[in-house]
């Protein structure tokens, strides 16, 4: 099925929330089926790490597979899109542009230490 096709998926809309005393927020969602969040940006970055399953990521040209272990970190106002082909629990962070200084600036897939 192509990813046009799958069904819609609504995540809460914390990366449009502008509020450095809130510098984190966070909240995972699961899905029992393909779905895909469409193309979207938002101030805030934001790291997207798969408990279960995996997601394809969108963002910046380029295209990843996201599995358990690892996970996509998307900066301030990049459009991205997230799908999975099959079910997923996810867990992610919205980081507030104010503490991303010190963060890498460009998107990029990483791999989670044990203490995450």
């Amino acid at each position: 099925m192509p990813i046009e096709d799958l069904p819609h998926f609504q995540t809460p809309d914390f990366g449009n929330l502008v509020d450095p005393l809130r510098p984190i927020l966070s909240c995972s969602w699961t899905t029992t089926h393909a779905m895909r969040v469409a193309a979207h940006a938002h101030p805030r970055a934001h790291i997207i790490v798969p408990a279960q399953g995996a997601c394809w990521v969108v963002a910046a040209g380029h295209r990843w597979l996201v599995p358990v272990g690892q996970a996509v970190w998307i900066e301030s106002n990049v459009y991205h899109e997230v799908s999975c082909r099959a079910p997923v629990s996810a867990k992610m962070l919205f980081i507030d542009a104010s503490c991303t200084v010190r963060l890498p600036h460009s998107c990029q897939v990483v791999t989670l230490n044990q203490l995450f």
